[in-house]
């Protein structure tokens, strides 16, 4: 059967903080418990600017933070430290080419993750989820979140979390909803920029579909039935057809550079 996680992305005290409020309302009205990826340090000059003048202060963002993680059993993932994507390398996924971790040294991505985790505890937050920026990690991203008591990736390719370098990874490749017969599916969003239209479009969903979504902790609970070998079958399957139509659109792509130039 298939299920839904909500995840909410580039969060931080100087977002858009309007939209965050309006999406929150509505998680809130349909008992549904996201996860959400709060940049500890936020430098990222283009998400400044989508706050378009709409954020809050930093001591009021991070109470509110602790009440919706103590109270409402959100789920809280760090996301990065800074989002600043230094390297242009993809990493593990091969999804983007540009990364805040990837292609840097064991020493400097372990001071980002430490760092990350400081700015949290010393807001009494803390997390064992990580969520890369640009969908960007290597090998050494993994090692270092190991030893910084991190546990869980939210990102990966797949229909069922699976444990993969000694980490649990729950799948993220989708961006929208979409139909499907099973699996979970955690979708993404990056509402800074949303207007009216989206959110209505996100409350229908949330209409017709909250009874579908779950939480992250009932997604790594069940982490012991997913490690089954139908599941593990199904992932493999997933993965390789995932990376065929990702190739077959890149090849697209550049067919259509090529005609247009």
């Amino acid at each position: 059967m298939k299920r839904y996680i909500i995840r909410l992305d580039d969060i931080s005290w100087d977002m858009n903080y309007e939209n965050f409020a309006r999406i929150k309302n509505m998680l809130v009205k349909y008992d549904v418990r996201p996860i959400i990826g709060i940049i500890p340090d936020n430098n990222d000059t283009l998400l400044k600017k989508q706050a378009r003048g709409k954020e809050i202060g930093q001591e009021e963002f991070w109470e509110e933070m602790r009440c919706l993680q103590n109270d409402y059993g959100w789920k809280i993932a760090v996301h990065g430290y800074d989002h600043v994507y230094i390297t242009d390398d993809s990493g593990i996924l091969g999804i983007n080419n540009f990364s805040e971790f990837s292609g840097l040294s064991y020493d400097i991505q372990y001071e980002k993750i430490s760092s990350g985790k400081n700015v949290f505890r010393s807001h009494g937050i803390d997390t064992d989820v990580f969520m890369a920026p640009g969908h960007s990690f290597d090998e050494i991203t993994i090692s270092v979140l190991i030893n910084n008591g991190i546990t869980t990736i939210t990102d990966g390719i797949g229909l069922f979390p699976y444990v993969e370098d000694g980490i649990l990874f729950v799948p993220q490749t989708w961006w929208w909803p979409h139909r499907g017969l099973i699996g979970i599916e955690t979708v993404a969003f990056h509402v800074n920029e949303w207007n009216k239209e989206k959110f209505c479009q996100f409350e229908t969903f949330l209409r017709r579909m909250h009874k579908k979504c779950i939480s992250f902790n009932e997604a790594t609970d069940s982490i012991s039935k997913y490690n089954k070998r139908i599941y593990k079958i199904i992932n493999e399957v997933y993965r390789r057809v995932y990376y065929i139509e990702r190739e077959g659109y890149v090849l697209a792509a550049k067919i259509k550079r090529s005609i247009l130039r």
